[in-house]
């Protein structure tokens, strides 16, 4: 008779140890963690009687429900589900199988919310049995756990703790083998869904900054230098070298057509011209006795020649000094705004011919002019869209209408090869020779590119 339990209790032992491992080898089976854990809560009552039975997902931190027993979809709204879940709160950092009682909530420190939600569930259930999913080779701290909870209305039958930890065993590893399988492609990013770390932190900040560099489209965007001018101007240029006596006008004042705005000292060019006249007419004398003498004498027509020639030369002399004369007053051709460079050094102030002397500004259209590096010049490929802020009002950006973008870049003062983008401003209290900065934005081009773009040029420059 004693042999034969033995043989009873082996058999039995080996049924149990059977249906352990087939339940653990169909887990592996399933396609995704719902239906893994929908599995683990149904079927396996077959080797333990348990009355409910509810997989619970730990990771983020936040209990979250994904498989109760004889339910296809777990309703996270019911009154069961919810005082589940706050009770579970509790066991995020759960290592082995535990039976819940109020003794170790207390030890938990558990608060007045999740004793309220034990209580509700030990109204109907006598024990209420917690074997934690465990991600292998993990600390406890990081989280990626799942709780596995099994609760009997009756006193739970003997055993049946060491029976459903053995088979947790076997769940833990179908559980994990299918929440890692996604990872393949990533690596180990997606074990971020549990709580987050200075580590995790880091990779998925990486991950976002290159998909921004990659897919990210900005604008392409470049400070540029400018100033107010007038649309039209009349530039005064010398007509030759000489000396200005001063200005007729002063810096800024409003001029009309033929107004005077500087003239040259002509003292000296005065006292040539006179000087030539008498040389013409003591010639013209000369010549005019030479030839009363040559109707008597014949070798004196040659003179005559000569001195002909000495005449027309200062005529040319005369008209060439008061040709000077009549260009040595710079007047206006049209009304306006005179404007002069350093007022105060022109009163005898020498210049050569061609040098720009003064200008007369159209103060009826204003436009400001803006000189784009040439190193710049890719925002020019696309869309070009120009904000001007003056430095007087650095905080309000300026509306205006591109009217004119240079072909080439033209070389400008500051020794550096800039295209010229020309602006009609529509405000009529701008003052010429304003300045300020101008963003201007060309097509959208991929953060990376503009990122590496400009370290080149960084880099040019060391």
């Amino acid at each position: 008779m004693a042999e034969s339990n033995e043989i009873k209790n082996l058999k039995g032992k080996i049924n149990a140890m059977s249906t352990i491992m087939r339940l653990g080898h169909e887990a592996f089976r399933r396609k995704g963690v719902t239906a893994v854990g929908g599995h683990i809560v149904n079927n396996s009552r077959l080797i333990a009687r348990y009355d409910r039975s509810t997989l619970i997902d730990m990771r983020t931190g936040r209990p979250r429900l994904i498989s109760v027993i004889g339910q296809s979809e777990p309703g996270a709204n019911t009154e069961y589900s919810i005082h589940l879940l706050k009770l579970m709160t509790c066991f995020d950092d759960l290592t082995e199988k535990t039976l819940v009682t109020e003794e170790v909530l207390t030890e938990k420190l558990a608060d007045a919310e999740i004793m309220e939600a034990y209580r509700y569930l030990a109204a109907t259930s006598q024990s209420l049995l917690i074997l934690p999913l465990r991600e292998p080779n993990t600390e406890p701290q990081d989280g990626q756990l799942f709780l596995w909870v099994v609760e009997f209305f009756d006193p739970m039958p003997p055993a049946a703790d060491s029976i459903l930890a053995l088979l947790a065993e076997s769940y833990n590893e179908a559980v994990w083998s299918t929440v890692n399988t996604r990872k393949k492609l990533f690596g180990n990013w997606f074990k971020g869904r549990g709580r987050l770390t200075p580590i995790r932190v880091v990779q998925w900040t990486v991950a976002i900054f290159i998909l921004a560099l990659i897919f990210g489209r900005i604008n392409q965007n470049v400070a540029a230098d400018f100033e107010i001018v007038p649309l039209d101007k009349e530039i005064c240029y010398a007509p030759y070298d000489g000396v200005i006596a001063g200005l007729s006008k002063t810096n800024g004042a409003k001029v009309v057509p033929n107004d005077l705005l500087m003239s040259y000292d002509t003292e000296e060019l005065r006292f040539k011209l006179a000087d030539a006249q008498k040389t013409f007419d003591e010639i013209s004398a000369k010549a005019d006795l030479v030839r009363n003498e040559a109707f008597t004498d014949n070798s004196k027509l040659g003179e005559i020649k000569l001195l002909e020639m000495q005449k027309e030369k200062e005529k040319i002399n005369i008209e060439k000094m008061q040709w000077y004369l009549k260009k040595s007053r710079i007047t206006a051709e049209r009304g306006g705004i005179f404007v002069v460079e350093n007022e105060d050094s022109w009163e005898g102030k020498a210049v050569r011919a061609g040098e720009e002397l003064c200008q007369v500004y159209d103060p009826a259209v204003k436009i400001a002019r803006v000189m784009l590096n040439e190193r710049d010049a890719s925002v020019l490929d696309g869309k070009l869209s120009v904000n001007l802020y003056l430095h007087t009002r650095p905080e309000l950006p300026m509306e205006g209408r591109i009217i004119h973008v240079s072909p080439k870049p033209l070389l400008q003062k500051n020794a550096q090869f800039c295209y010229i983008i020309k602006i009609q401003m529509e405000r009529e209290d701008l003052i010429f020779g304003m300045r300020g900065i101008a963003r201007v934005s060309g097509g959208r081009v991929s953060l990376g590119y503009y990122l590496f773009r400009n370290l080149v040029l960084w880099w040019r420059k060391v």
